[in-house]
C-alpha cells in the first residue's frame, strides 16, 4: 500500500519558547524578601538520561515541591520545567556568595543527568 503524499514529512518546527512578559505591576516584584549579605543564585541544569523521557522531570519536579513545602523562599529549591522536543529542568537556590559549589549535592534524582 503506498502511503498517502504529504504523510511521511515531519512535523513543522514548535515556534521559539517565549516567556511570559514581566512588569513592574507583577506582584512578584513588588514583594520583599529578606536576603543574607552577598546574595547569589546558584543553578543545576537536568535533562533525562534517556532523551524525551519525561518521568524523571516531573518525578523530580515532585520531590523538590513536597521537600520545600513548608520552607521560606530563602531556604527552597525553585524549579522552572521546560517540555519540548530537549525536556529539562532548572533548579534554582538562594545563596551567600561566595556560593558552595554543592548546593544541589545533598540532591540525587534517579533518570536525570546535570550539564
Amino acid at each position: 500500500m503506498a502511503a498517502r503524499p504529504g504523510t511521511d514529512r515531519p512535523p513543522p518546527p514548535l515556534p521559539p519558547y517565549i516567556p511570559p512578559q514581566i512588569s513592574v505591576h507583577d506582584t512578584i516584584l513588588a514583594s520583599r524578601i529578606s536576603l543574607s549579605p552577598n546574595p547569589a543564585i546558584a543553578y543545576v541544569f537536568l535533562k533525562p538520561a534517556t532523551p524525551c523521557s519525561l518521568d524523571p522531570i516531573e518525578q523530580a519536579r515532585r520531590s523538590i515541591l513536597s521537600r520545600y513545602t513548608s520552607s521560606p523562599i530563602q531556604e527552597s529549591i525553585l524549579t522552572s520545567v521546560h517540555i519540548g522536543n530537549d525536556p529539562f529542568i532548572f533548579l534554582f537556590k538562594l545563596v551567600q556568595q561566595p556560593s558552595p559549589l554543592d548546593a544541589f549535592a545533598h540532591l540525587h534524582f534517579d533518570g536525570l543527568v546535570g550539564e
